[in-house]
């Protein structure tokens, strides 16, 4: 392989090259998720690939290359989001490598801004999961795993958790306490550090919809002593010892439940009880200070976006037009 350039009159061995991919390729940022840094090392991946075939630099990349890229995405039918995240990945790859970030550049912000432009900024939002659909949910329990998939969306509604949060919660994060039941989320998105929050769920008023009850229900019908809180159960009902394969699984549930009660499945996701969470808390006059403890949300502006969708005809200028 021949020797490639890096900067004007500076080249650089094969040898070296790989090993500037390789460091970018770490963007081991241990700060994010785990799902993130797996995208993050896809996205890098294929930026580097990228470049390779194209003869340019990937690591220290140029504004011009990174311009190029984004718009063979644009290309390429990407979302924005996807196109934001991808270029959010080169940026990080060069922190981390301990170069400037060329996605910085006027002419790059510009070709985001253009991108934007064209394909829409209108973010494709779920919706909020309200306590009626969850009500509806409950309705029946024929089975375990009817029992099972109430306690998961009933404790992924009242707690505000992420699908993942939910997925690794063990038997022995959760205590049962006179006003309810204290659950210890040891590690999430935002606390990937592991110093944990514990998060309160008070007893519902509907023995049928009590997370606490129902999730006491579960537990006792599945035998649970140790380990993972929300399992698999095959065919026959019988409950696994291995907890939920995926935070997809979440996502495949809430789906599947909206789908029975008559609303369009793709309309929702596993994020849907988290947004559903803050929007009926709000509904019922939690403040936000006491909506972002639960959620664990740094942003109050994020809190706000789950709000503002609901309450859009609250208040509406337009119903008082006398039509």
């Amino acid at each position: 392989m021949n020797n490639i350039i890096i900067e004007e009159n500076k080249e650089i061995s094969s040898e070296l090259y790989n090993s500037y991919i390789k460091q970018g390729k770490k963007l081991i940022i241990n700060s994010k998720a785990e799902n993130t840094r797996k995208a993050y090392f896809s996205d890098w991946k294929e930026f580097s690939d990228w470049c390779k075939m194209n003869k340019v630099a990937s690591l220290p990349a140029e504004p011009e290359t990174v311009v190029a890229y984004l718009s063979y995405l644009f290309a390429e039918n990407k979302r924005p989001s996807t196109i934001a995240r991808k270029k959010s990945t080169i940026s990080q790859a060069h922190a981390t490598a301990g170069y400037d970030s060329p996605t910085t550049a006027k002419i790059v912000t510009d070709t985001m801004k253009g991108i934007k432009r064209e394909l829409g900024i209108m973010r494709n939002k779920k919706n909020p999961i309200l306590a009626e659909d969850i009500q509806h949910f409950c309705e029946k329990k024929d089975d375990i795993r009817d029992l099972r998939d109430c306690a998961l969306l009933l404790i992924g509604f009242s707690g505000a958790f992420r699908r993942s949060e939910l997925v690794s919660l063990n038997i022995e994060d959760v205590r049962f306490t006179r006003e309810g039941i204290r659950v210890i989320l040891r590690k999430s998105k935002t606390d990937q550090e592991g110093a944990g929050m514990e998060k309160g769920i008070a007893y519902g008023s509907n023995p049928d919809t009590c997370p606490v009850r129902i999730l006491q229900d579960w537990i006792e019908a599945a035998q649970i002593k140790e380990g993972a809180l929300f399992r698999q159960i095959n065919k026959y009902g019988q409950v696994s010892k291995k907890r939920l394969a995926s935070s997809h699984s979440v996502a495949r549930i809430v789906k599947e439940y909206v789908q029975k009660i008559g609303l369009p499945a793709g309309e929702y996701s596993g994020h849907s009880l988290r947004a559903g969470f803050a929007t009926e808390a709000s509904a019922n006059g939690a403040s936000l200070d006491d909506i972002m403890r639960q959620t664990g949300h740094r942003s109050v502006e994020m809190v706000r976006e789950y709000i503002r969708k609901q309450n859009l005809f609250k208040n509406n200028a337009s119903a008082k037009l006398g039509l």
